[in-house]
């Protein structure tokens, strides 16, 4: 086990802290607490949990890091190839109420269309 993140995650929470105005918003993402490193307060921000139910409730923002396909295809779902993560993603990736606004590797970011 690692309590780190790849290098290429952390490109995406700068990307975050720099590209996105956060305040009054809600956002899902796996391990949250990290972008408090990113962005000098998260006060205003509302979080939602991860992996979010976009039937439910419809976040702003969506992060999909590879360290959540991880977690949840390795220990909760046991598949590589069928878990929440991969479910989430074909969700949003066929959802038009979703613009991605930035990938890399390991990490992307996805805001409700304007």
């Amino acid at each position: 086990a690692y309590n780190t993140f790849p290098p290429s995650e952390g490109e995406g929470m700068k990307f975050i802290a720099s590209n996105i105005i956060l305040d009054n918003r809600n956002l899902s993402m796996y391990a949250k607490q990290q972008l408090a490193a990113y962005i000098s307060s998260i006060e205003n921000l509302s979080i939602v949990k991860f992996p979010p139910d976009l039937n439910e409730n419809s976040p702003y923002m969506v992060v999909l890091r590879s360290t959540a396909f991880y977690n949840l295809a390795m220990r909760r779902d046991r598949s590589f190839e069928d878990n929440r993560f991969i479910q989430l993603q074909n969700k949003i990736n066929k959802n038009v109420l979703y613009d991605r606004v930035y990938s890399n590797p390991t990490f992307d970011i996805y805001v409700k269309a304007n």
